[in-house]
């Protein structure tokens, strides 16, 4: 099914509040998901200004607009709890954040926080959170490598290098050049 086909078919079963709930992300772009209580993890960004839908995750939550190309391993190969990017999952928190000049920074949550039980001594152990972070743009292109950004120094650089590579892109596609 073409993004066109894909986004009438997403906004006919939102109006009907049939399946998927949304997210505005800024006043044409929209995060589709299907709720939590329903295991399913198809996930669709959706650009009303250009009427089409992209597809994000597959109903078991396999990424289906990311490559290993598209992560910095050598970035998250020392945070714990990282078998989902090596897999290509996205199974617990995805979230896009609202889009500014263009461009929105994504969260891709690894592991989640909380407490584990060591199942031989019954210690419990706290755990924190991993998360990596990328910046696309509205028709979800990633414009940085999904890495870990939990240093404000690097998540800035990485924010200028994203509006960078999206303003020359759009310079490039721009017919008033």
């Amino acid at each position: 099914m073409t993004e066109t086909r894909k986004y009438v078919s997403l906004m006919s079963k939102c109006f009907r509040n049939e399946e998927f709930i949304f997210d505005y992300l800024n006043d044409e772009v929209m995060l589709f998901y299907k709720p939590l209580c329903n295991q399913d993890q198809t996930r669709y960004l959706v650009n009303a200004g250009s009427q089409r839908a992209y597809p994000i995750s597959d109903h078991e939550g396999n990424l289906l607009f990311v490559t290993k190309d598209d992560i910095d391993f050598d970035s998250i190969k020392r945070l714990p709890n990282n078998d989902d990017a090596y897999k290509l999952r996205a199974v617990r928190e995805f979230k896009i954040g609202l889009f500014n000049a263009g461009i929105a920074l994504v969260k891709w949550q690894l592991y989640e926080e909380g407490y584990i039980v060591d199942e031989e001594t019954f210690e419990t152990h706290y755990i924190n959170e991993t998360a990596i972070y990328a910046y696309i743009d509205k028709n979800l292109h990633l414009l940085t490598k999904f890495e870990d950004l939990s240093d404000d120094t690097v998540r800035r650089q990485r924010a200028k290098e994203a509006r960078r590579l999206f303003l020359q892109k759009w310079k490039d596609w721009s017919p008033f050049g």
